[in-house]
């Protein structure tokens, strides 16, 4: 009897589950916030007051840069738009960068760079699905007003009325610039560091650079390349560290800068060595971030780094 009731419930189960299925169909879904599934939600207000002023107050906008150096603001309205160009150089999405690993065999380091020629060294005209979706930083409306041209395609603005909230498929056509070449990262005279013209979700998700993201995935996992936003690069660049030397890097996850130490410090200093006599000692104190920090130097392939999860307050002396 028990079975039978059982078997009496699953049937009651499903078929109530059908009633109600068959009740939502034509319904449209709201959160519990009230905004409809598949359409926009409202942006968040990118803005801090507290930080805003205080960048005021010490006159960070009192000054503009032209011509190669920096001059007074004369007026208000100069100190007004000098703001409103810091808030939004603030709120734009970075762009993609990446850097050649310069500890690599020559031959292959050269292989690379001449590839990389192939997909960063000219420009090229992609066309960028929008985001369906109106967000503070990289929404469809950004994308618009930073455009060159809106393809013809149903969702366009002018068809919507100026509604960036649409929910149907809307096209930007834009002619990425070739990869730019960031100087300070190189090595015997050979640039390493290059930086795209687009950020990395559209990196990601347009079919046209899929030949491109492809690359840099596969050139990433074995370590050939790394994928890290320029002005990472710039402490391990100003540290200037030289090889030989012994770096105690107390905070690396997720690692992009120990890995760039990690190529410097771990070299030979000449060519009669077969061991590096250089090394990084990797310190997180939080162990889930140093596992990560773990994962991202297997690429590496290094014998001279050393990980550790401490807190810095409390870091071991190391005697020689």
């Amino acid at each position: 009897m028990g079975k039978n009731g059982g078997r009496g419930r699953k049937k009651w189960n499903r078929k109530r589950k059908a009633e109600e299925g068959a009740a939502k169909e034509g319904k449209e879904r709201t959160n519990a916030a009230g905004y409809k599934d598949g359409q926009d939600y409202a942006a968040a207000k990118t803005s801090n007051p507290k930080f805003e002023a205080y960048y005021s107050l010490v006159g960070l906008h009192d000054t503009r840069y032209d011509n190669g150096t920096f001059v007074p603001c004369a007026t208000d309205a100069e100190k007004h738009a000098e703001r409103d160009l810091f808030m939004s150089t603030l709120r734009a999405t970075l762009p993609a960068s990446f850097r050649v690993d310069r500890s690599l065999d020559p031959t292959i380091q050269n292989t690379i760079l001449e590839e990389l020629q192939e997909y960063v060294g000219k420009e090229m005209e992609v066309e960028i699905e929008l985001p369906r979706r109106s967000e503070a930083i990289g929404g469809k409306k950004t994308c618009i007003e930073q455009g060159v041209e809106i393809a013809k395609e149903e969702g366009d603005k002018d068809q919507n009325n100026g509604d960036y909230n649409s929910g149907e498929a809307q096209f930007l056509k834009r002619t990425l610039a070739p990869a730019k070449p960031i100087p300070f990262i190189s090595h015997n005279g050979v640039t390493l560091g290059f930086q795209l013209s687009v950020d990395r979700r559209t990196l990601r998700r347009n079919a046209s650079l899929e030949p491109l993201h492809s690359f840099l995935k596969i050139h990433t996992d074995c370590g050939h390349i790394t994928r890290q936003e320029t002005v990472s690069m710039i402490p391990p660049v100003v540290l200037n560290a030289k090889e030989g030397m012994s770096v105690l890097d107390m905070c690396a996850a997720p690692g992009s800068k120990t890995c760039q130490l990690l190529e410097v410090v771990g070299g030979f200093t000449s060519k009669t060595e077969f061991e590096p006599h250089g090394y990084v000692v990797a310190n997180d104190a939080d162990p889930k971030r140093a596992y990560m920090l773990v994962n991202q130097l297997k690429r590496m392939n290094s014998p001279s780094v050393y990980v550790t999860s401490c807190d810095g307050q409390f870091f071991p002396i190391l005697d020689d």
